[in-house]
């Protein structure tokens, strides 16, 4: 006559189902971020093929951070090349130019069309990300998780002036669009932050990093006072005040919005000016990082 299971083989059954799901867990999370990783490069990738498809018609210019005419940021003039010609549209109106500098109009926006913010901005590693609809937020607005370089960008308005090479050359990084006081947004060309109004301590800047210096449109402090690269010596070398480069990880409360924020540990994404994008290791040299972020400096550098 066959015996039913005893408490003692039930628990050992239990025990292995544990150990199981205690080993599958961190291996699933682990499938998951890279794939998520991937979905943030194929992001850089498409903006930086945008910014190429914007040069070849506009004469090899990048688009500009502070437009001479209109609202429209960097980043909002490639939309056309992101097949987003209707948000370009929309952000060109003048209503909506009113209304993107209102942060509880924008909510209500995004609250009712979450398509607002084009997926392509939004990196699904960023803890910082707001979620569309939650209007009691003061940071739901028309935010980024990618930064353009104010370097390139600003310094460097055609790519010709591009002199330390394209593949040398960092366009965009990833960055937290909630960082410490910090809004980044990819509706504002302004260098200096905008006050969210009736929000304490809350500002929305312009989405770009190493924006400072006196040679760039910020001016010293630039954006929300970031660090920037200082190029000194013979032969050259660049390096940003502290020996900074970029956090890895950091936790909302320790974020740093002068410094671009990796969302993985794996080390920072950036898409560099020949279109490739490469994931930088956080034991990455300061010279080499602010090396790469400098367009015209003639440093030596090597990412071996």
């Amino acid at each position: 006559m066959r015996k039913g299971v005893t408490l003692i083989e039930t628990l050992v059954v239990i025990g292995v189902i544990a150990v199981l799901i205690a080993l599958l867990v961190p291996a699933v999370q682990k499938v998951r971020e890279v794939a998520l990783r991937q979905h943030s490069v194929n992001n850089l990738r498409q903006l930086a093929l945008a910014t190429h498809q914007y040069a070849d018609a506009h004469r090899a210019t990048l688009p500009p951070l502070d437009p001479d005419v209109g609202r429209m940021s960097a980043l909002t003039q490639l939309l056309p090349y992101l097949e987003q010609q209707t948000i370009y549209d929309w952000c060109a109106e003048e209503d909506a130019g009113k209304l993107l500098q209102d942060p509880v109009l924008w909510q209500i926006v995004v609250s009712h069309n979450p398509v607002a913010v084009p997926a392509v901005f939004v990196n699904p590693l960023d803890p910082s990300t707001p979620e569309p609809g939650l209007v009691n937020r003061p940071f739901v607005y028309p935010a980024t998780s990618y930064a353009c370089n104010a370097q390139v960008f600003d310094l460097t308005p055609r790519f010709s002036a591009i002199t330390d090479g394209l593949s040398n050359t960092i366009f965009l990084a990833e960055h937290y669009n909630h960082c410490g006081n910090c809004q980044f947004s990819f509706t504002i060309p302004r260098g200096y932050p905008r006050v969210f109004k009736g929000v304490a301590g809350a500002q929305a800047s312009r989405a770009t990093f190493a924006d400072g210096g006196p040679l760039v449109g910020g001016g010293p402090g630039g954006n929300c006072g970031d660090y920037y690269p200082r190029t000194s010596g013979n032969p050259p070398v660049s390096q940003a005040a502290g020996g900074k480069t970029f956090q890895v990880q950091p936790a909302l409360d320790k974020c740093d919005p002068r410094l671009p924020n990796a969302s993985s540990a794996a080390g920072l994404q950036v898409a560099f000016g020949d279109g490739s994008v490469k994931v930088l290791n956080p034991s990455i040299s300061p010279t080499v990082f602010w090396g790469a972020v400098t367009p015209n400096k003639a440093e030596a550098i090597s990412f071996d």
